[in-house]
């Protein structure tokens, strides 16, 4: 007799791979449930999804495309040239500078927590929040 019961699973850091009927998938845990949003995270202590930190989520966002990145900039009204002048404005020495240029203007990817991105986040006056909206639409592009 087969066994047409759901079951839920999620890999070893919590992770939900998804409900299963008669299979097991490579390295499923099995939990108790499925989670009831996005982005939520089975919690082994609690034995109950949770919600994800924020920093972690950030760490999971795709890298943009530099066509993506540059896009979404020009969507809130920033070039490459206002990222330069920007950049120049910073207290910074003028190889960190030049290096800071470099990351942000020839990258072929960005990473949402790389440091050039975050620094220019903050100096631009871009809340965190935003940035992560902005990111994920831009990843959509």
């Amino acid at each position: 007799m087969t066994d047409n019961t759901q079951r839920f699973y999620v890999d070893g850091a919590g992770n939900y791979l998804g409900s299963y009927i008669g299979s097991v998938p490579d390295g499923g845990i099995e939990v108790s449930t499925g989670p009831e949003y996005a982005h939520l995270k089975w919690d082994f202590g609690l034995k109950a999804f949770a919600a994800v930190p924020l920093e972690e989520l950030r760490e999971r966002m795709p890298k943009l495309t530099s066509r993506q990145f540059w896009l979404a900039a020009a969507s809130i009204g920033i070039t490459k040239a206002s990222v330069t002048a920007t950049v120049d404005s910073l207290a910074l020495s003028d190889m960190d500078k030049e290096m800071m240029k470099i990351e942000l203007t020839e990258a072929t990817t960005f990473e949402r927590l790389h440091i050039a991105v975050l620094d220019l986040a903050e100096a631009l006056a871009i809340p965190p929040e935003q940035l992560d909206a902005l990111w994920v639409w831009a990843a959509g592009l």
